[in-house]
């Protein structure tokens, strides 16, 4: 089955977003969306009635977080809290056109993430393309430290190295195989493709960083409705482009048939309208670079599919591959406390780890009343 219209595919998929637009009326409709543009006042609202401020009060008041010193008289500063603490302001609820216009900012990211990528895969090879298409992880953490979305630690870092090592690992497998087999003109590496991918990958990490910086939480706007919006935006205005493109020749359709079009239709379902929802949650629930990187897992994932149903073994170099993959992700996901708490036993080992750094350590690592209770501890004859 051959097919060389990458910007049809790129349309096709793209549009089936907009099955969001009546999935979402439906789900409104059964009371199953709680957090939409058209009923969202749960936002930044907890305190209003008071439970949340009574379980702070009450967390402070516990003999348990200062230690020996409250239950011996010797610490008297115990700090009270009125009921004067001012209530968060109510979030106004999100508009139909407030979502539009975050869907007009992100669309044409969307698109051309995509739309490049479709297009690497006809102008080079598999392998290239995958291991450039990694170099996204790379370009949204840049972006969103440059935004302060996230900050500094050795764990992304190293993350996303090990990440891109083993996507590279995995590319080199693939062309080994693809230089055994019989090869095409569109399996042939090409400057040209190679720099398509580049961008698509500049374009995906901009995506991303975007959507985070747009939707910094989960209160307030319905990503079934946003994504529903991206794809409507598609159908609206790339259906003149690809009509010229059609008229012109550069897109043939001719050899369209109802069997290709069943399959792109299937495959952007899949690829498209569910994976991207599940993944523009996790960049919402966690961080773009953790869930950016986190894309990498299909490596591993596709790796135990092929043993599991074709019956074909990973070699070293795959399997080298997959594990790094796995390292890389699983460093992403550490945090800051903990690249110091390791850091501080790791000192601990070695002894290395001096009498400041000890105390930095309880200032760093404990809760607000602890570490005023280590003050005191430390400043006692």
């Amino acid at each position: 089955m051959q097919f060389r219209s990458p910007f049809f595919l790129t349309y096709l998929t793209n549009s089936l977003l907009v099955m969001y637009l009546p999935l979402w009326q439906v789900w409104l409709l059964c009371g199953a969306v709680g957090k939409s543009a058209a009923s969202n006042n749960t936002s930044l609202t907890v305190l209003n009635d008071g439970s949340e401020e009574d379980d702070t009060i009450n967390e402070l008041h516990d003999d348990n977080l200062y230690g020996d010193e409250v239950r011996d008289g010797s610490y008297n500063q115990i700090p009270t809290y009125s009921n004067s603490i001012p209530s968060a302001p109510k979030a106004e609820p999100y508009t139909h056109w407030d979502v539009i216009q975050v869907a007009l900012v992100i669309a044409p990211l969307y698109v051309l993430s995509n739309g490049l990528y479709n297009y690497s895969l006809f102008m080079t090879s598999v392998s290239s393309s995958t291991i450039i298409s990694n170099l996204s992880g790379t370009f949204t953490f840049a972006f969103s430290y440059y935004l302060g979305l996230e900050g500094f630690t050795y764990g992304k870092i190293f993350g996303i190295v090990a990440c891109f090592l083993g996507a590279v690992c995995v590319g080199l497998n693939d062309s080994e195989k693809s230089d055994g087999a019989s090869g095409g003109s569109m399996g042939e590496s090409s400057a040209m493709g190679d720099s398509v991918a580049f961008f698509g990958a500049v374009c995906y990490g901009l995506y991303t960083t975007v959507l985070k910086y747009k939707i910094p939480d989960d209160n307030g706007i319905s990503m079934q409705l946003l994504l529903g919006y991206v794809g409507l935006i598609n159908v609206i205005f790339l259906a003149p482009v690809l009509i010229c493109l059609a008229l012109l020749g550069i897109e043939q359709l001719s050899h369209l048939t109802g069997a290709v079009v069943g399959f792109m239709v299937l495959s952007g379902f899949f690829n498209n309208v569910i994976s991207d929802y599940l993944w523009a949650r996790s960049v919402v629930l966690t961080s773009s670079t953790v869930a950016t990187v986190g894309l990498s897992i299909t490596i591993p994932l596709a790796m135990i599919s092929d043993f599991l149903v074709q019956g074909e073994a990973p070699t070293g170099l795959s399997a080298s591959g997959a594990i790094l993959v796995i390292i890389g992700f699983c460093l992403v996901n550490v945090s800051k406390e903990v690249e110091s708490e390791l850091y501080f036993y790791v000192c601990d080992l070695l002894g290395l780890q001096s009498a400041y750094e000890r105390v930095a350590k309880e200032v760093m690592l404990t809760s607000p009343i602890k570490r005023k209770s280590s003050e005191l501890q430390v400043a006692e004859p």
